[in-house]
C-alpha cells in the first residue's frame, strides 16, 4: 500500500496543477499523480474541483463523449462550482455536473430561454448571471434550493421612451432566496435606464418572504426607491448599498430610520418628486453618504415605532455639510456625526466604519479633536472596532515648519513626505547648481586671465578682490542670493519659509537620529547614498525608497506616544471598545485615497486609570486600498471572488491561472 505524500508536498503540486491552463495538460499531470499514489489522487480531484473553468470546447467534448470513465467525466462529476462560457449546447453539458452547487454565468450576458433549458439541479445554490434588461428575465424558480442570486444588468443598447421592460416578476412566487446581489454598473446609458422604472417595479411587484441579505452596487435609483425595497422586507438583516456617482446623496438621518424599520418611502403616481409618508424628510439633514451599510438585529424592547438596532454600520464618502450659505459649509464637522451615537438604535452597535470624503476643516487643534472625539464616543455603549478615515485640512495640522510644532499634530503623511523630499531635493539641486556654477565661473575666470596677461600693477590691484569672490563662490555653508526676478525652488505657497531651509533640514536631521537612534552620519537621504557607477534609474528608485522608508519611519515614531496618549482617553470613555483603526486620507472628494492603517488595540487597565494599547502601522500602497466592508455574509465571498474574475478578465488575464476560484 502507497504512503501517502506529506501535506506541504501535497498542496504545492495541487497549486502548480490548477494553476495549468489548458484541461488536458491538467488531466494528464493527475494521471501521472495517480499512478504514484491512489490517495493523492483523491486529494487532489478534491481539491481541483472546489472550482473548475470549462470552456467550451472542453464542454462541447465531454457532452459528445457522453461522459464515461475519463478524468474530464470525474472532474464533472465532483465539480462543486463552475464558471463557464455560456453556447448553445451547455444546457445539454449541464446534467454531467449532478452535484454543482455554484454557477457563474456572468462571462456572457445569456439569453433566458438557454437558462431555462438547463437540467434542474437540486444541489445548486448560488446562481450567477448577467441580464440585458430588455429581455424577459430568466426562469430561476426551477432550482429548488437556490438562496443565493447575483445579477448583473446591462442597459448598454439605446432604447426609445416607450421601451417597455419586464421585472423578473416570477421572484415573487420564490421564497426560497435568501440573498440577491444586484450589479447595475453596466447600466451606461443613465437616461434610458431612470425611464425604465425596473427597480421601482421591482420594489412594487416582487416581495421575498425570506430574504436575508441585500446588496446594490453602483445604483442610479432615488434613495427613497432603495429605501422602500428594504422596508418591506422584514426579515433583511444585512444590508450593503453604493450610489453611482453623480446621481444624488442618501441622507444619513433618513438612513437611520430605515435601520429602526420606521419610515415609509413612496413615489407619487403622478411621477413628481419623492416624499416621504412619515413627514421625516429634512431638508436641513447636514450628513449625506454614497454608499452604506449596515446590520441589524430585531428590537426585543417593543420599543414603539422601532423594530430593529442596528449592530454594525458602514458610512463611505460621507459628506459633513450644511444646507446654508457657503461660508457655512463646513460648521458641521465628525464630532456631530459621532454624537449621533446617543441615539437608541446604535444601542447595540458593535462596529462602525466612518469613511470623510471631504476634508475636514478644523478650527482648534489636534488634540483638542481628538480629546472631542474622545468624548463623543461615551454614549456609544457597546462598541467595539472603530474605523475612521478622514483628511485633516488646516494650517496648524499640514505644514512642518519652524513657526508652529507641528510635530505635536497628526500631519497628513503624504504631504509632509512630499514635502520634505522636495525640500531635501531641492536644497540639494540648489547645493549642486551652486557647486557648478562656481566650478564654470571659476574655470572661465582662469580662461580670461590665460588669454589676457595683465600688468604687476593690475595685478596687484584685482588679485584681492578675486579671492575673495572665489572664496564666496566655493563656500558650501552659504547660499547663493537670488535676484528679485529669480523664483526660488520652493515658492511662496510651500509651508517651508525660504529663509530657514537650512535651519529646517539641520532640525529634522537631528530629531531622526534622536528618534530613530541613528547616528546623524549614516542617515543619508535623496540620493546621498547612491553608488559610484552612475546615477542610474534603479538607483534613483532605490534611493527614493529608502527616503521614504525613513521619513516614514520617522514620522511613526515621532507621533506613536502623542497619538497613544489620545487613543488612551477614547479607551476609557469607550471601554467597550476592543480596536480603534485611523486611516490617513490624502487629497479630497472621489480623487482621496488612504495612505495609512494605524491599528490601535486596547488591552488590560494599566492601574493608572487608563488601558494599555498596542499599535501595527501599515502604509497602504495603491493596490492596498481599503473599500468599505462588505456585511452581507452570504454574499461577502462570492462578490470578492467576482470583482476579482471580472478585474482581471479585464486586463486580459485568465484568472483561473491565479487559483482565485479555489
Amino acid at each position: 500500500m502507497s504512503r501517502p505524500l506529506p501535506n506541504e508536498l501535497s498542496s504545492y503540486i495541487i497549486d502548480y496543477l490548477s494553476q495549468q491552463e489548458d484541461a488536458r495538460l491538467v488531466n494528464k499531470d493527475l494521471r501521472s499523480v495517480a499512478q504514484t499514489t491512489r490517495l493523492f489522487r483523491e486529494i487532489a480531484l478534491s481539491h481541483a474541483c472546489r472550482s473548475i473553468q470549462m470552456s467550451n470546447k472542453n464542454l462541447n467534448k465531454l457532452v459528445r463523449r457522453q461522459g464515461g470513465d475519463s478524468i474530464d467525466s470525474v472532474l464533472a462529476i465532483k465539480t462543486r462550482c463552475l464558471y463557464a462560457h455560456e453556447d448553445a449546447e451547455m444546457s445539454k453539458g449541464m446534467q454531467y455536473f449532478p452535484k454543482l452547487e455554484e454557477l457563474n454565468l456572468s462571462a456572457s450576458l445569456i439569453a433566458p430561454v438557454k437558462l431555462e433549458d438547463f437540467s434542474i439541479h437540486a444541489c445548486l445554490r448560488t446562481l450567477v448571471i448577467g441580464w440585458y434588461v430588455d429581455e424577459r428575465f430568466p426562469n430561476v424558480t426551477q432550482f429548488p434550493n437556490l438562496s443565493t442570486l447575483a445579477i448583473e444588468l446591462d442597459a448598454t443598447v439605446e432604447h426609445d421612451d416607450t421601451a417597455q421592460f419586464t421585472p423578473p416578476l416570477q421572484l415573487a412566487t420564490y421564497s426560497n432566496l435568501t440573498s440577491l446581489y444586484i450589479n447595475e454598473n453596466s447600466c451606461r446609458f443613465r437616461d434610458q435606464w431612470h425611464h425604465t422604472g425596473w427597480f421601482s417595479q421591482l420594489c412594487e411587484g416582487i416581495t421575498l418572504p425570506n430574504l436575508r441579505n441585500f446588496t446594490l452596487r453602483y445604483s442610479f435609483g432615488p434613495f427613497n426607491e432603495i429605501f422602500s425595497f428594504i422596508q418591506r422586507h422584514p426579515s433583511i438583516l444585512e444590508v450593503n448599498v453604493s450610489h453611482a456617482f453623480h446621481d444624488g446623496w442618501i441622507p444619513v438621518l433618513l438612513l437611520l430610520k430605515l435601520i429602526e424599520g420606521t419610515g415609509i418611502w413612496k413615489r407619487p403616481p403622478d411621477g413628481s418628486e419623492p416624499f416621504d409618508d412619515s413627514s421625516s424628510v429634512d431638508d436641513s439633514d447636514p450628513y449625506l453618504v454614497c454608499a452604506f451599510g449596515f446590520t441589524r438585529i430585531p428590537d426585543t424592547s417593543a420599543a414603539p415605532n422601532r423594530r430593529f438596532l442596528a449592530t454594525s454600520l458602514a458610512l463611505d464618502n460621507a459628506n459633513i455639510e450644511d444646507y446654508g450659505p457657503p461660508d457655512d459649509i463646513y460648521e458641521r464637522n465628525l464630532v456631530d456625526l459621532l454624537s449621533l451615537g446617543k441615539r437608541p438604535v446604535f444601542s447595540k452597535l458593535e462596529y462602525l466604519w466612518l469613511s470623510v470624503a471631504e476634508c475636514v476643516e478644523q478650527k482648534e487643534p489636534f488634540p483638542t479633536m481628538m480629546a472631542s472625539i474622545a468624548y463623543a464616543l461615551k454614549s456609544w455603549p457597546s462598541l467595539r472596532s472603530l474605523h475612521l478615515a478622514m483628511c485633516i485640512h488646516s494650517d496648524k495640522t499640514c505644514h512642518w515648519d519652524t513657526d508652529s510644532d507641528a510635530f505635536d499634530y497628526l500631519t497628513p503623511v503624504g504631504y509632509t513626505l512630499d514635502m520634505l523630499r522636495s525640500a531635501l531635493t531641492e536644497t540639494s539641486t540648489s547645493d549642486s547648481e551652486t557647486s557648478s556654477t562656481s566650478d564654470s565661473e571659476t574655470s572661465s575666470t582662469s580662461n580670461e586671465d590665460e588669454e589676457q596677461p595683465l600688468d604687476e600693477d593690475e595685478d596687484e590691484d584685482e588679485e584681492q578682490p578675486l579671492d575673495e569672490d572665489e572664496e564666496q563662490l566655493l563656500d558650501k555653508d552659504e547660499e547663493q542670493p537670488l535676484d528679485e526676478d529669480e523664483e526660488h525652488p520652493i515658492d511662496k505657497e510651500h509651508p517651508l519659509d525660504p529663509a530657514s531651509i537650512d535651519e529646517t533640514l539641520i532640525r529634522i536631521y537631528a530629531e531622526i537620529s534622536q528618534t530613530l537612534n541613528i547616528p546623524l552620519e549614516k542617515i543619508k537621504l535623496n540620493g546621498e547614498d547612491s553608488s559610484d557607477d552612475g546615477d542610474s534609474s534603479n538607483d534613483k528608485d532605490s534611493s527614493d525608497d529608502k527616503t521614504s522608508d525613513i521619513l516614514r519611519r520617522f514620522w511613526h515614531a515621532r507621533h506613536r506616544d502623542k497619538m497613544a496618549a489620545h487613543v488612551r482617553k477614547i479607551g476609557v470613555n469607550c471601554n467597550t471598545l476592543e480596536e480603534f483603526v485611523w486611516y490617513t486620507r490624502t487629497g479630497s472628494g472621489w480623487n482621496s485615497s488612504l495612505e495609512n492603517k494605524w491599528i490601535w488595540r486596547f488591552g488590560e487597565p494599566d492601574g493608572q486609570g487608563g488601558r494599555r494599547v498596542e499599535d501595527e502601522f501599515k502604509w497602504l500602497a495603491p493596490e492596498d486600498q481599503i473599500n468599505m466592508p462588505v456585511f452581507v455574509g452570504e454574499m461577502s465571498h462570492l462578490i470578492k471572488r467576482w470583482e476579482t474574475c471580472k478585474e482581471l478578465e479585464g486586463r486580459g488575464f485568465n484568472p483561473y491561472k491565479a487559483n482565485i476560484w479555489r
